[in-house]
């Protein structure tokens, strides 16, 4: 839990007093929901990836622009780290669009990398039936 020391100063427009207040604010939980990992700072922005639907049944799709011409690694893996699709493509500059046939692999969250040179980017999906 945390502390955090608020300082509120109000002013109005049409000239009325100041309200300045203090607080401290006790036992504050961060609660972080979603994230599986951060860019580095060096990864170029021009590099994105998605997929979709999410969540996805029997057919998902992986697109991507990939930031570099030549190949770009796609790898899929279950949330214990075993890789159940890995594959490399030749890519452009242009957007690239991959079609993962899903209906083998069991329903749960799966995670993504897709590297293109240097870069790369990660994501996760869910397979609902």
């Amino acid at each position: 839990s945390l502390q955090l020391l608020v300082a509120v100063e109000l002013k109005f427009s049409n000239g009325g007093n100041t309200i300045t207040t203090n607080d401290t604010l006790r036992n504050i939980y961060l609660v972080v929901d979603g994230t599986i990992g951060l860019d580095k700072a060096s990864t170029t922005q021009a590099f994105q990836a998605r997929f979709y639907p999410n969540p996805a049944s029997d057919i998902g799709y992986l697109s991507y622009t990939a930031a570099h011409n030549g190949d770009t690694e796609v790898k899929v893996t279950n949330v214990i780290g075993n890789t159940v699709f890995a594959r490399t493509y030749k890519s452009a500059g242009v957007e690239n669009k991959v079609k993962l046939d899903l209906s083998r692999l069991s329903p749960g969250i799966y995670l993504y990398t897709v590297k293109n040179g240097t870069d790369s980017r990660s994501g996760r999906f869910i397979i609902s039936r």
